[in-house]
């Protein structure tokens, strides 16, 4: 019988996890999260499911919430006993078919929910626990965004204990795990910040920049009123689960040392004066130098296709050195490439590539599902309108 806003001991590993799920599971649930939120139905079956027909409530826990309680009165209906110290409820039947997936969140790691670029995030500092229940065996991956703080942070995703893959966490970017093999019933998923928190003061809003990503890519309203010091590692965006898919090819392998994962092209820019270009990148193999990311912009509709705007760089605002990167860690990053005031309106090319900061040799493209040239990857277009 699980005890929410209390603890209780039992004797097996497997049996904490349990207990630790019911307590994330049972937590108050915002209008909108970072995870999809499950409706009272499901949350029954799977209570069900572990054959549970008693909750506790306990009032004189630290962690006593109000807003707990009523909670569980909307899940559940009134206790059918209560005293100033517990509330007993009895779990109501439930006729729901079994949730293909179910994600929840730990409430002892995860700070509250905020908007960032009108979507809800939740920061955690140090590590934090996700917990994920199937009825039946699957593979999928885990999908979420990032949103980074003022320093830079590698994050170790690991499933059950076993590693699964590292994210360097610089700017705001979306990652998928590695394919991942799900048994019936929980797995917990964790995230840890390898070198620790940082400590903020205030709004991370307000500030709106970071060393690393320089202004962030989204709509951001300040709270002047948050004050206070708090600890954060990174913040998390819309978490969920994608269903085994076919493996897709890797755009492109640079060198056996660095392979472009994602890329994305708007297919048109009006009324601005940057193409925005977000990246994803996965160290393939040992990489001694320090490599530069060059990106060109051709207008293929001039007579002669000319070359109106480039961008030649380091990573995360200059500030990564490729030296550092570790074999499989992932590194996502947006490129915002400034378009000259006078382009005419029409069709432009993007390529990408990447050379050696110091002799300039490009890194050869191994393979790809793309066209190249000279060890350049034409990586897609898109249309300028009327600026």
């Amino acid at each position: 019988m699980p005890i929410i806003g209390g603890k209780i001991f039992r004797g097996s590993t497997q049996d904490d996890v349990t207990l630790k799920f019911f307590d994330a599971l049972l937590q108050p649930k915002s209008q909108a999260d970072i995870t999809p939120i499950p409706d009272h139905k499901t949350i029954l079956h799977v209570l069900h499911k572990y054959n549970v027909n008693k909750v506790v409530n306990q009032h004189w826990a630290e962690n006593y919430s109000p807003l707990q309680h009523d909670y569980l009165n909307d899940l559940f209906g009134s206790p059918v006993a209560k005293s100033i110290i517990d509330s007993l409820y009895i779990i109501p039947d439930s006729a729901s078919s079994p949730p293909i997936i179910l994600i929840t969140l730990s409430p002892e790691n995860w700070g509250k929910p905020e908007i960032w670029g009108d979507e809800p995030a939740r920061w955690f500092a140090d590590s934090a626990t996700i917990y994920i229940y199937t009825t039946y065996a699957q593979s999928g991956k885990l999908q979420f965004s990032v949103i980074p703080s003022q320093k830079l942070h590698h994050i170790d995703v690991s499933l059950n204990g076993k590693p699964v893959t590292t994210l360097i966490v610089g700017d705001t970017a979306t990652y998928f795990t590695p394919t991942i093999d799900l048994v019936p019933g929980i797995s917990v998923i964790t995230l840890k910040d390898r070198n620790g928190s940082e400590t903020v003061v205030g709004d991370m809003r307000c500030i709106g920049t970071t060393p690393f990503a320089g202004k962030l890519q989204m709509h951001l309203e300040c709270d002047p009123h948050m004050k206070g010091k708090r600890k954060i590692s990174v913040g998390i965006q819309n978490m969920d689960w994608v269903h085994q898919v076919p493996e897709k090819p890797m755009l492109a392998n640079f060198g056996n040392q660095i392979g472009l994962t994602s890329a994305t092209i708007p297919g048109t820019i009006s009324n601005e004066n940057e193409l925005v270009l977000p990246l994803n990148f996965q160290s393939l193999g040992s990489i001694t130098k320090d490599m530069v990311l060059f990106l060109h912009i051709w207008n293929t509709d001039a007579a002669n296709t000319q070359l109106i705007a480039q961008w030649d760089g380091w990573p995360l605002n200059g500030q990564f050195q490729t030296s550092t990167w570790k074999v499989g860690e992932q590194l996502g990053f947006n490129i915002a490439v400034p378009i000259p005031e006078n382009s005419s309106k029409g069709n432009y090319l993007v390529e990408l590539g990447w050379y050696d900061t110091d002799s300039h040799v490009r890194l050869p493209i191994m393979s790809t599902i793309l066209e190249t040239h000279d060890q350049i990857l034409k990586l897609g277009s898109f249309k300028l309108m009327e600026q």
